[in-house]
């Protein structure tokens, strides 16, 4: 039961986190000259590119906003090994460019058009206009 209750807080503290972390990326030219136009070498993605990026970027916008929900919540490993599984499962998925069980990810708009689909679920992007379909 407590993965019940303590993952849906993993997914907002992930989204939080990704996208204000993405956005710093694209918006500062330091640090997207320097650290996130690694990951966008690939600009059709494929699933492994998700985990193609500077060790900066890697550690502090791709691990951290996943590890925090757990960290925050003090949840059971079990509850952690279920939501860092499925957190890195949809992201290779997000990259992947393929329609899956009917849901196909936007984030490939990112890779072409680079200011749009920051998110990894799209919730900010919708709220605050960035969401591209």
């Amino acid at each position: 039961i407590e993965s019940l209750q303590k993952i849906p807080v993993h997914f907002i503290v992930t989204e939080l986190g990704f996208y204000m972390i993405h956005i710093v990326m694209h918006s500062q030219p330091v640090l997207y000259k320097h650290v996130h136009k690694v990951h966008h070498r690939f600009q059709a993605p494929t699933a492994m590119a998700c985990v193609y990026a500077h060790p900066l970027e890697f550690l502090v916008g791709n691990l951290l906003p996943i590890f925090l929900g757990p960290i925050l919540t003090n949840a059971h490993p079990f509850t952690s090994y279920i939501w860092v599984t499925a957190a890195i499962t949809s992201t290779c998925k997000g990259h992947s460019g393929y329609r899956i069980l009917g849901h196909v990810d936007y984030h490939e708009e990112h890779h072409y058009f680079y200011k749009y689909n920051y998110g990894g679920m799209y919730v900010l992007d919708t709220l605050f206009g960035t969401r591209r379909i």
